[in-house]
Formats: C-alpha cells, structure tokens, sequence
C-alpha cells in the first residue's frame, strides 16, 4: 500500500486557484471602496488611509500577474500611476478610481480575456491623471542623458 494522496486533475486544480484569486480581488476591491470611505471622514489620517489603498491595488496589480490575468494587472498598474504622490482624493479623483475598479470588475467578471483590440479601447477610455494636478515634484531629480540615433539614408 502507498501512502500517495489521489491528486485531482490539473484542470480542476487550476480553476479552484482561479476562483480563489477572483475571491481575494474581490476583497481587494471592497477594501479600496471602505478606505476611499474613509477618506471623507475629517477625523481619517489620510496620507495612511492612501498609503492602503496603494497597497491594496499593488496587491491587485499581483494578482492579476501571477493568474496572467494580464488585464487586471495592466488597469491595476494604470491605478497605481493614477495614484502616485496623492495624498488626498477630491471628488473627481474619487470617481475616477471608481472607474478604474468598475473596470477590474468587469475584466474579473470574464472568463475569456478581451480581445487586443477590445482591450486596448478599454484600456484608452481609464481616467489619466488631470493636467492641473501635475507638479514638477512627481517627475523627480531630471538628469543629462545622451542618446545615439542611427538611421537609414533613405527608407
């Protein structure tokens, strides 16, 4: 007798892994809506309630990666960007973040990824960071860097 355990089929490993990796982006996702929440309570230290929610989409941004769930991880990436040096949220911010997860909603909601060119539209129409909101500071120290371009003649 062998004390070998019945492994089940990978198929079926591979699809309980991807219902508990969608369970865990769903919490991710409610963990950002409570925190954003919070966010409107005076009382709420908010560069450590942003200081969350950066970690939760970086743990999102994760998951996606290690489900090659490419989808998920790009929208996630695109948030981590969106969220970059803020320490608060105003109303409009708030309302593109909650684009951004309605969107991660919709990508975990498939079960086949979008095609290239339906992702790329999708992926266009996410909120970008607001023009008015940029400072020089999130750019950081600029340095010299020399560049070699070597081209055809004629093309």
């Amino acid at each position: 007798m062998t004390d070998k355990m019945a492994t089940p089929p990978q198929d079926e490993i591979s699809t309980h892994l991807l219902e508990l990796i969608i369970i865990d982006c769903d919490e991710l996702l409610e963990d950002i809506a409570r925190s954003i929440e919070l966010m409107a309570k005076p009382e709420t230290d908010k560069k450590k309630t942003m200081a969350e929610i950066r970690r939760y989409v970086h743990s999102l941004k994760g998951l996606g990666a290690v489900s090659y769930n490419t989808g998920i991880a790009i929208v996630s990436h695109r948030l981590e960007d969106f969220l970059s040096g803020r320490t608060d949220l105003n109303s409009q911010e708030i309302d593109d973040v909650y684009a951004f997860m309605d969107c991660i909603r919709v990508l975990l909601a498939r079960r086949a990824p979008p095609s290239e060119s339906e992702f790329s539209r999708i992926v266009r129409s996410l909120p970008t960071r607001r023009s008015d909101t940029f400072s020089v500071d999130d750019v950081g120290a600029s340095q010299d860097i020399e560049v070699l371009l070597i081209m055809q003649r004629s093309v």
